[in-house]
């Protein structure tokens, strides 16, 4: 992944070999309808009056320094993916006589992953719970008529979070 140079925190996109342009200058193209114009900023460089401090601040605060001598890339997250899992499942039959027969089935699952949220000091926590159960009566009537009547049902819950975990949880108040 890429993480913001000193020099790009700075407004110094020079680097950037794609045009940036001031989003505040944009217009209708008035010879081609339903397009706009804009004003690219001159070598890249973004205005100091455009760059929010707090924003630049709160940046600086987040995301890790670059490391240097990455191929394509900037910064490097070696956080490991973590999975754990259980399953459980319960069946039972039961033949009642020669003409009945019941069964039934409950099974659950527990995932729990610890993973990246996106870059270091960012990470994410998913979890998920579910269960299903069954029930099934099958009578016999005869060699030509049979009844069954079944019943399930299945519910899953899942949560994910995200948290900073290299920086204080009041990070965003402390930018300003």
């Amino acid at each position: 992944y890429n993480v913001p140079t000193d020099a790009e925190l700075a407004g110094d996109f020079s680097a950037v070999s794609q045009q940036i342009y001031n989003p505040f200058s944009t217009v209708p193209d008035p010879n081609h309808g339903g397009q706009f114009l804009r004003t690219p900023f001159p070598n890249n460089q973004i205005p100091q009056s455009l760059l929010d401090p707090h924003m630049v601040k709160l940046a600086k605060e987040l995301f890790p320094k670059p490391i240097a001598n990455l191929s394509g890339v900037n910064g490097q997250d070696t956080t490991p993916t973590r999975l754990w899992q259980n399953n459980y499942s319960l069946r039972l039959d039961h033949q009642i006589n020669q003409s009945n027969l019941l069964w039934a089935r409950l099974s659950q699952f527990h995932v729990s992953r610890t993973h990246s949220g996106g870059f270091v000091g960012l990470s994410g926590t998913d979890i998920s719970n579910g269960q299903k159960w069954g029930v099934n009566y099958v009578h016999t009537f005869g060699s030509s008529a049979t009844l069954q009547v079944g019943a399930g049902h299945v519910w899953q819950n899942y949560k994910t979070d995200t948290a900073i975990t290299n920086r204080s949880a009041t990070i965003i108040a402390d930018s300003g």
